[in-house]
């Protein structure tokens, strides 16, 4: 397996940013905070294990993070879709735009590398930045409250609807 060249700052601090928000919200986020820790770890782990197979690549498409995003995206966007934060859905926003990323460079590879790169991998970090906000709201409202809701409860939004058509 072959690490990452860490001898960039950025790539040292995004993987500090990784380490803290994924291990601060499996410690202490919430059902959403920990399932969105899970498809991190989860995408991390199938685009590390297949970059095994395959190089990463910037002057093409690259299919490994197009299958790792699709990953991420679709659980991201579920999540958002059933929780009951916000955080959720500015990062579903992210991912959709990370996921994006790979379109224009499938029609054009003539896209600068380094935009590619920086456009399939920014949104990520800033997404791990709103797991930490997440996970540090969470913890907020647990104190204040005494506890907080994780997830939207459809059948009640189902059955007000039905009360106020009625």
């Amino acid at each position: 397996m072959r690490l990452p060249d860490f001898s960039h700052t950025s790539i040292v601090l995004f993987f500090l940013i990784a380490a803290v928000s994924i291990g601060l919200a499996l410690w202490k986020g919430g059902q959403p905070e920990r399932l969105a820790a899970g498809i991190f770890i989860l995408a991390s782990f199938l685009q590390t294990t297949l970059y095994q197979f395959a190089e990463p690549r910037l002057l093409e498409v690259d299919l490994v993070g197009v299958l790792a995003d699709l990953v991420l995206t679709s659980g991201i966007v579920a999540i958002a879709l059933n929780a009951k934060r916000a955080w959720t859905i500015w990062a579903s926003a992210l991912q959709l735009l990370t996921l994006s990323s790979h379109f224009p460079r499938s029609l054009d590879s003539e896209i600068m590398a380094r935009a590619y790169a920086i456009l399939s991998s920014a949104p990520t970090g800033v997404m791990l930045v709103l797991l930490i906000i997440g996970t540090i709201g969470h913890q907020r409202r647990l104190m204040k409250n005494g506890s907080d809701a994780d997830w939207v409860d459809w059948k009640l939004a189902s059955d007000l609807r039905s009360q106020r058509a009625a």
